[in-house]
């Protein structure tokens, strides 16, 4: 049997296509569709393979069509990712406090540590299990089965690196791990900003000015737009940042700016409400992907306004 291509798991099954790709289903990695051509070219490219394996796995795990990776979206799909993963220490922590806390049924309950769920918060195997044996140093995680520290390299080395390998255990947040959880969840939900994420041609503004800002101030918040601020930081860097201070992202999708939908997934990863508008005459447009979700579909500004603003009274 043929290892999956992207994790070199044997847990696969093969789906018959026609055409000149591999499609298979991975234990791991969900189901995936890699072309002909570029598969021989996968295994030089090892470093990079752990982030289309996350790909992959949050695209199966959301339900969505599966990942088709080829020659010409592969390296869009890896900045991507690399975007998404944590762009700090703290927010690695927070990432896997929250896996955890998501997964707990109840205060106190135990849950089975799956070796490759660092996928699900885009950390490399070795980051997520350095965090979680440092998150349980700080009595913020409760761990029961074996994690070992191994030394890479001469053992007699003191400046040997570290990597720590886990048996067959379980964790838990403690108390002080829920508390922790829960003051971030409060930070967020004490915010009063919505970001907007929109195309910023002269025919979105006059939307954006007649339509999507008045309704969200009328609702109790705080629209931002990215291009309204002046600052000296990294674009990228500074749109993540305002996202994650939002207490929701507003994702206006007539113009279909590819930006748009990575500012989306952005906020879906931090698990925030989104709340997704598009033009009516161009609803047909949107991608596949994102069209099942519930749009608000506006035939004019005035009513684009009246549907956001109690939309956000109602949900948000």
């Amino acid at each position: 049997m043929q290892p999956c291509s992207l994790c070199n798991s044997i847990e696969v099954t093969e789906i018959p296509e026609p055409k000149d790709v591999r499609h298979w289903k991975c234990a791991t990695c969900g189901e995936i569709i890699v072309s002909g051509s570029l598969l021989p070219s996968l295994p030089k490219r090892f470093e990079i393979l752990w982030l289309l394996s996350a790909y992959s796995r949050k695209r199966s795990k959301s339900g969505l069509p599966p990942a088709d990776i080829h020659t010409g979206n592969i390296d869009a799909i890896i900045e991507q990712m690399h975007k998404l993963k944590p762009n700090s220490i703290v927010e690695s922590q927070n990432r896997v406090i929250n896996y955890f806390a998501e997964r707990s049924d109840l205060l106190g309950s135990w849950i089975e540590y799956d070796e490759n769920s660092n996928l699900d918060v885009i950390l490399k195997k070795t980051e997520m299990r350095y965090i979680i044996k440092s998150l349980g140093e700080r009595n913020l995680v409760e761990i029961e089965g074996g994690i070992q520290p191994v030394v890479v390299g001469a053992s007699d080395d003191p400046a040997g690196d570290y990597t720590f390998e886990f048996g067959t255990g379980r964790m838990r947040l403690t108390l002080e791990g829920w508390e922790k959880n829960e003051d971030m969840q409060l930070n967020r939900l004490q915010s009063t900003q919505g970001f907007v994420a929109m195309n910023f041609d002269s025919k979105c503004l006059e939307i954006y000015i007649e339509a999507i800002e008045p309704a969200i101030r009328e609702a109790g918040f705080d629209p931002y737009r990215i291009d309204q601020d002046r600052h000296i930081e990294n674009i990228n860097n500074r749109i993540l940042s305002k996202i994650k201070e939002s207490r929701f992202l507003v994702a206006e999708f007539t113009g279909h700016k590819h930006g748009v939908y990575f500012e989306t997934g952005f906020a879906l990863g931090l698990g925030m409400p989104v709340i997704w508008l598009c033009e009516e005459s161009e609803f047909g447009k949107v991608h596949f992907d994102t069209k099942p979700f519930n749009h608000i579909v506006w035939p004019d500004k005035q009513k684009l306004k009246e549907e956001l603003f109690w939309f956000i009274k109602a949900n948000i």
